[in-house]
């Protein structure tokens, strides 16, 4: 498992600020993973930066779904651009009840 999703998801380490530092340097470095996308999404959307989230859940569902049309792990990538579409509908949510709960209700 990528060591950013381990980091991220167990809730060590630093804060959602920490984390959004790490995954920024990560996309600096490797941008066409589409899994930091998503996480950085996931964060973003935690703090509340809506437009943020948003982008970075459109662009991992770009890459997500180009990987999965040349790929033989495809259901590795379409797991991506399942949530990258779960993230969107929060975001839509967020846009119009400003509650991140639903967020949390998600099936991540």
């Amino acid at each position: 498992m990528n060591d950013a999703v381990v980091f991220v998801r167990s809730g060590q380490g630093e804060s959602l600020r920490g984390q959004l530092r790490l995954l920024t340097h990560l996309i600096e470095h490797a941008p066409d993973v589409p899994v930091h996308y998503v996480l950085r999404g996931e964060a973003w959307l935690l703090c509340g930066d809506v437009d943020r989230a948003r982008d970075d859940f459109l662009t991992a569902r770009r890459l997500a779904q180009a990987q999965a049309a040349t790929s033989d792990w495809g259901y590795l990538a379409q797991a991506y651009v399942d949530r990258c579409e779960a993230g969107l509908r929060c975001c839509n949510l967020e846009l119009v009840s400003n509650d991140v709960n639903y967020y949390h209700g998600s099936d991540f």
